[in-house]
């Protein structure tokens, strides 16, 4: 089996945008060149094994994950897409945030709970 390098770019873009990180911000959290990111996201540049690894722990996904695109969510996709939404905003809304969240949570448990 080959790697297709270029699916696998796509594929770590998809992870990428899905936790509202920026090139530059998965390129330190992996310790990993900024352009060297952005030449793997578009195929025209390759991961070593190791660069792969460390792209695939700083996304929190599977090296796995990142070469077949399986992309199903999970809860930890969910979260991470939360706390993604979180980070940006400060405590104040925080809290407005989360008395959102447990609004719709309780309206989804309500339709859900319903017979028919």
């Amino acid at each position: 089996m080959s790697v297709d390098y270029s699916a696998m770019g796509k594929h770590i873009r998809e992870y990428r945008v899905r936790r509202n990180l920026t090139r530059r911000e998965l390129a330190e959290k992996a310790g990993v060149g900024y352009n060297h990111i952005g030449r793997i996201e578009r195929g025209v540049g390759t991961p070593s094994l190791a660069a792969a690894i460390a792209i695939a722990n700083a996304l929190e996904v599977g090296l796995d994950r990142l070469i077949r695109g399986d992309f199903h969510y999970e809860q930890n996709d969910f979260v991470c897409e939360v706390v993604g939404l979180m980070e940006g905003i400060d405590k104040k809304h925080r809290h407005l945030f989360m008395a959102l969240c447990k609004i719709v949570f309780a309206a989804i448990k309500d339709i859900k709970d319903k017979p028919g």
